[in-house]
């Protein structure tokens, strides 16, 4: 296996470690900051979204994978091989792609923004916005992570939003079925 594949730690890693998906230009998303991210992890740090916005605006990215824009399915199967999704949004009132990671089962490494703590607190890691080196050490330490432990709090109903989320989903899934 060649050392692209292996962690700093001599580990054996997964193929697609790390993840995200949005607005890349978008100035709000910290898309460079990610991009630094990236020039300091062993694996690739993939990047689904536009790098080009609508107003002109446009983001180089010298370090993470652009891979363009793609369909609900091939988010969907990227995030079945379940990497790291991370997230350096300075501002997220929702964040579906956060969402659709978590329903997933990856572990979340988020922006630690009133947002997402409010959200995702207990079903995610939080990292200082705009802390390259710390959202590259807090990927890196999860995609490491050789006990196993299940990728998402999410998946498992803890947190309030996944409690939410699980409630409701059970709700509609008995309204249904009636």
């Amino acid at each position: 296996m060649d050392a692209a594949r292996r962690s700093r730690r001599g580990r054996r890693l997964s193929p697609l470690l790390a993840f995200t998906a949005g607005r890349l230009w978008d100035e709000g998303k910290a898309a460079m900051t990610l991009d630094a991210a990236a020039a300091r992890l062993p694996f690739p740090l993939l990047a689904a979204g536009p790098i080009a916005g609508p107003n002109g605006a446009r983001v180089e990215l010298r370090h993470m994978q652009s891979i363009g824009r793609l369909s609900t399915s091939e988010i969907a199967a990227i995030l079945a091989t379940r990497p790291v999704f991370v997230s350096a949004a300075r501002y997220e009132p929702f964040g579906l792609a956060v969402l659709e990671a978590a329903q997933a089962g990856c572990a979340l490494v988020l922006s630690d923004t009133t947002g997402f703590r409010e959200l995702w607190d207990g079903a995610a890691v939080f990292v200082a916005p705009d802390d390259a080196a710390g959202f590259a050490a807090t990927v890196e330490s999860l995609a490491d992570d050789a006990a196993g432990a299940p990728r998402s709090a999410f998946r498992h109903g803890s947190g309030p939003l996944a409690s939410a989320w699980t409630g409701r989903s059970r709700e509609c899934s008995l309204s249904m079925n009636r």
